[in-house]
């Protein structure tokens, strides 16, 4: 808290000094008094809605420069001291370094602004964002449209995938040539590791110098995969204008550095088409700007890479299409901003003295050392994770939610809360309110919080156990009360701290029922037929490895990976099946009359890591002919509040594999079969795979973005819109059971497998 402190005193010192430029003539449109003084919350949640737009919406040099995130600290503080009924004054003083032509007004004030016209030689800038490309995954970008791209967004590439790559030293060899002037231009080769999550753990390349001659020379990246690779990136790339050539690749792989085996690298002479790739089996980024095209060079099919335009204004955003852009947008019901979503700017930029000393004092906030313990951390939070859900979350269409309204209740929380415990679970409830499957709030508390070592279900109107490691609780027992609380408000309540679908919410909800801080106790009352009694457990810190809303350890059943039930009638858990395992039986799937595919798992470790990947490998035994995925739609954000959001559209295909089985297929599906299980049950749906047997699937699919938070705190949520084949809404509803299935109290006293039975009856009636 210390160095934030200090930030006021260097405000007041220099008092965020005015730009040289002219300030924009005001002119009354009304005789309207001015709003009586804001809360510090209202003035908080103006502030709010005008760091979103200048972080994310306005491209001048500075917003380049700047550390957002310091800056939000900063500006939260500035907020906290100031007299809110100077709230334009100092908004404006806020932003002023960083914010040229964004302009915060009395709506009975409004600015009479010019049109600035363009220098010459300055381009047109503007952000696109395809999804959040701040703090998130490769999956997404932001980019400011008329900058040379600096990463390999402008790229030919192939992906490489499997164990063997772990902790190996690696050789790749490419012929590249290059068509390009210019400093820090030029082409050159690329190979970047990711983990099993898809964030980048290795890119050596980077260390390679740009190729900048005319002329075929070959190019060597070298270096060492870190044990977490999962799969592995490689082509080439070209920055800035120009073209780039490339061809032969070559890849190897050691142990110790000195023996070397070869890795073969799919299409490595572009000699396969493709009719829908440049070449098959690559792909290619950045097609709005760069080409890529397949061409005989010297008798040899070669790659080639071409920059469509020279970075300069009319072709990088063609004037036609992008115009300078402002937009006029509320803050609160009184104040307004003028904001440019579009700036000219030239090759060289005038840095003026304000955003300098600026930057002096952003230097001395030490983000990564901040806590939650701070009221400023946690309204930074606040304000940091509302506007990127705001901007950037894809679903509001479908979400019977109101964001707008929560923003001032979550600061207000945050000013109230005392503790990181606290504001975490302040944070859940907010998030909770995207009802987004992904919409996690990740943060690693002390002491931590944990469920009770119970599994439960809701059956019969009942919260029934289902599973337990409690020494007097027994499967069957019925939970009545939970600290004095009726047991259906108690899991309501909780549910306000989970995202996601209803039947998600309340599947979550309940693997990790009794969630609380170890330490603290929890006091149940239950019933075992006519008997009643009451149980208090202290929730201990070994509870969270067995509980958490994911996945709750305590199943009911045991369930095999690959077993014949009856002659001719195969059970396939699709959660513990090792890759192994399933090769050694397809032989016998291919020839079984009915097969039962189940997604759910009973707590066991699986006997390898190397599991069956339910799309890679079964699917294409499955099909007799290609298949193509859902559309995935990557949203496009170029302005606030998701106005004018379009959507980029991309799909994949599977084809067939030999043995194809040919029996009957039902598969199990319970809320727990989430993004990329739905992903698989969409293909089996569609296409008519199988049956379906159970209940919905969860209703979230679509990669995940991330968002760093202050103190710790981390928050995913879905970042990708995916609807059905057939264009229906997923979200929220998922994929409906065409034999849906309800437990029974009976049931789980007698140890049935409701779901199971009914999916062996739904076989055995076409026999």
């Amino acid at each position: 808290m210390r160095k934030i402190i200090l930030l006021s005193v260097l405000f007041l010192m220099f008092g965020c000094a005015t730009s040289q430029k002219s300030e924009p003539e005001l002119k009354p449109t009304t005789t309207k008094n001015l709003p009586q003084q804001l809360s510090q919350e209202e003035a908080l949640a103006a502030f709010a809605k005008l760091y979103g737009f200048a972080r994310y919406f306005h491209p001048t040099h500075e917003a380049m420069e700047v550390d957002w995130d310091k800056f939000l600290i900063y500006g939260v503080e500035q907020i906290k001291m100031s007299d809110t009924t100077e709230l334009v004054k100092t908004l404006n003083q806020i932003f002023e370094p960083i914010a040229d032509g964004m302009i915060v007004y009395h709506n009975h004030l409004k600015p009479n602004i010019q049109v600035p016209q363009p220098m010459p030689n300055q381009q047109l800038k503007m952000w696109q964002h395809l999804g959040l490309g701040d703090d998130s995954l490769a999956h997404y970008a932001s980019n400011r449209l008329g900058d040379i791209p600096e990463t390999h967004n402008n790229a030919i590439f192939t992906y490489l995938a499997g164990d063997n790559f772990k902790g190996k030293y690696y050789k790749l060899t490419a012929k590249v040539k290059v068509e390009n002037t210019g400093p820090k231009l030029g082409g050159r080769l690329i190979l970047s590791a990711y983990d099993g999550r898809g964030t980048e753990v290795t890119n050596d390349y980077k260390n390679l110098p740009l190729i900048d001659d005319f002329g075929w020379r070959t190019q060597r990246v070298t270096g060492k995969l870190g044990q977490s690779t999962a799969y592995i990136m490689l082509g080439a790339e070209l920055i800035g204008p120009g073209q780039i050539w490339t061809d032969d690749y070559e890849m190897q792989l050691s142990t110790d550095g000195e023996s070397w085996e070869q890795v073969k690298i799919p299409n490595h002479q572009f000699d396969q088409s493709d009719n829908e790739l440049p070449a098959a089996k690559w792909r290619s980024m950045n097609e709005d700007f760069y080409s890529y095209e397949v061409i005989n060079d010297a008798g040899n099919n070669v790659m080639k890479i071409t920059a469509k335009g020279q970075p300069i204004a009319g072709q990088v955003l063609p004037l036609e299409k992008y115009q300078y852009t402002t937009k006029e947008l509320a803050l609160n019901e009184h104040l307004s901003v003028h904001l440019p979503i579009t700036v000219w700017e030239g090759p060289e930029n005038y840095i003026s003295a304000s955003f300098i000393k600026l930057q002096e004092i952003l230097s001395a906030i030490d983000t990564p050392n901040l806590s939650a313990d701070s009221e400023i951390v946690r309204l930074a939070n606040v304000i940091k994770l509302w506007n990127v859900i705001q901007h950037y979350y894809p679903y509001f269409d479908v979400v019977d939610t109101n964001w707008e309204d929560l923003l001032i209740p979550a600061l207000k929380q945050a000013s109230y809360d005392q503790s990181p415990n606290q504001h975490y679970l302040a944070l859940a409830q907010v998030m909770a309110q995207t009802k987004d499957g992904h919409g996690i709030i990740y943060f690693r508390s002390e002491p931590v919080f944990t469920g009770v070592p119970l599994k439960v279900l809701m059956i019969e109107d009942q919260l029934v156990v289902v599973g337990s490691q409690i020494d007097n609780i027994f499967k069957g027992d019925v939970i009545t009360v939970v600290n004095g609380m009726d047991v259906k408000d108690y899991v309501a309540d909780q549910m306000t701290y989970v995202a996601g679908s209803p039947h998600l919410t309340e599947l979550r909800t309940l693997n990790q029922f009794g969630y609380g801080v170890a330490g603290t106790t929890i006091d149940l009352q239950l019933k075992r037929g006519p008997i009643e009694f009451n149980h208090t457990h202290t929730r201990d810190g070994v509870d969270a490895s067995t509980t958490n809303m994911f996945h709750n350890r305590l199943d009911y059943y045991d369930f095999p990976d690959i077993e014949e039930l009856k002659p001719g009638i195969f059970y396939v858990n699709l959660a513990t099946t090792t890759k192994q395992d399933f090769k050694d039986h397809k032989t016998k799937l291919a020839q079984a009359k009915g097969i039962v595919f189940d997604k759910r798992w009973d707590g066991k470790q699986p006997k390898s890591q190397i599991t069956l990947s339910a799309i890679r490998d079964l699917l294409p035994h499955l099909i007799t002919a290609e298949v193509s995925s859902p559309t995935w739609l990557t949203p496009v954000y170029t302005q606030p509040n998701q106005a004018a959001m379009q959507f980029k559209e991309s799909s994949w295909n599977i084809s067939p594999a030999e043995p194809y089985f040919t029996g009957k297929k039902v598969f199990i599906n319970t809320p727990a079969v989430v993004s990329q299980g739905e992903t698989f049950t969409s293909f089996i749906d569609h296409y008519e795979l199988g049956e379906l047997v159970g209940e919905n699937t969860a209703g979230c699919n679509g990669n995940a973005n991330f968002i760093n938070l202050f103190g710790g705190y981390r928050a995913m949520f879905t970042g990708m819109k995916v609807i059905k084949h057939d264009q229906s809404q997923l979200h929220l509803i998922g994929f409906e059971p065409d034999h849906p299935v309800k437990r029974t109290l009976s049931g789980i006293i007698n140890k049935e497998d409701e779901l199971l039975n009914k999916a062996l009856a739904v076989l055995e009636n076409d026999h």
